[in-house]
C-alpha cells in the first residue's frame, strides 16, 4: 500500500486479517496489535530540578551579555568621572 514501497505485512492474531506491520488496530476485528504497533509517546514529568535547569539554560546568555553591557558602562563613566575631577575641579 502507499507509494509503491514494499510493506511488511503481518496476520491478525484473532480473525487471521492480513495486516500492516505498522497498524496498531486490526481493521477487520479491531483487536490492538501492541506487538506490532510503535510505543506511544507518553511525556515525563518535569522535576523542579528540570524546571530550575531550563529556566538557568534560557536565561544564562541574557544575564552574560547584562552583565557585560552594564560593566562596561559603569567603567566608562569612571572613566569619565576621573577625567571630569581632573580637568574641571581645579
Amino acid at each position: 500500500m502507499g507509494l509503491g514501497f514494499p510493506s511488511k505485512m503481518t496476520t491478525c492474531s484473532n480473525c487471521g486479517q492480513a495486516v500492516e506491520a505498522t497498524d496498531r488496530f486490526c481493521r477487520q476485528c479491531g483487536l490492538p496489535l501492541s506487538p506490532a504497533s510503535p510505543k506511544m509517546f507518553r511525556p515525563r514529568m518535569i522535576t523542579p530540578e528540570d524546571a530550575a535547569s531550563y529556566w538557568n539554560n534560557f536565561f544564562r546568555p541574557f544575564f552574560k551579555m547584562a552583565f557585560i553591557f552594564f560593566g562596561c558602562f559603569f567603567a566608562l563613566a569612571l572613566i569619565m568621572v576621573v577625567f571630569w575631577y581632573f580637568t574641571f575641579h581645579r
